[in-house]
């Protein structure tokens, strides 16, 4: 899931709001390009000014150093339609902005953030200072799905065993349990392109 590590000395008042660009704005990248902000592009400001293209790429104005001493690490669940018009428009297409499009994992937020301190503490003899502070607003958690195994015959054209069947969705990390002649998958998080039955006939 897309990270990013904030200076937060230079975070102007200690605030963070997210707020949508009226449009024309000026924006320098971390990779010091300069940009002209559509309108309606996400972005975070700081008390004077914006110090990140939501969902695409941080600011230089508040961007890691070699004078850095105090990191805020943000992780957040984006609006992939607005990203994808921004960056569109843009002409801009990051790693960030490309994940947010296809869909994160909305579950591992916070297991991300740890991963990340935890990094942090070992290599760079970081210390953590402070909670970690969680606003969403819901939990993201596995769903269930239903197979018929009548029907995934009846839609494949082949027959699959039973056993063969159970074995790849196994594979997969679906955790397929038999009721009567129906599985009930569990989908990760991470899974979030499979919502109906077809998507797990097509896996």
């Amino acid at each position: 899931i897309p990270m990013h590590a904030f200076d937060y000395d230079e975070i102007k008042g200690n605030t963070m709001s997210l707020e949508l660009s009226r449009g024309g704005e000026k924006f320098i990248s971390v990779d010091e390009i300069d940009y002209k902000l559509p309108k309606d592009a996400m972005i975070i400001k700081d008390s004077k000014r914006i110090i990140d293209l939501v969902g695409i790429k941080g600011g230089l104005n508040s961007g890691i150093s070699e004078k850095t001493k105090n990191i805020l690490l943000h992780v957040t669940i984006d609006n992939p339609v607005l990203i994808r018009h921004t960056s569109q428009q843009l002409g801009l297409r990051s790693e960030a902005s490309a994940i947010y499009e296809r869909g994160p994992d909305k579950g591992s937020t916070v297991n991300s953030l740890k991963r990340a301190a935890n990094l942090i503490i070992k290599y760079a003899n970081g210390s953590v200072c402070s909670e970690i502070y969680d606003f969403k607003e819901k939990d993201f958690n596995p769903w269930e799905l239903k197979l018929n195994l009548p029907r995934l015959e009846k839609i494949l054209g082949i027959k699959i065993s039973d056993k063969e069947v159970i074995d790849i969705l196994t594979r997969l990390n679906l955790s397929p349990k038999v009721k009567d002649d129906t599985l009930v998958c569990t989908i990760p998080t991470y899974r979030g392109d499979l919502k109906i039955e077809e998507d797990i006939i097509e896996e």
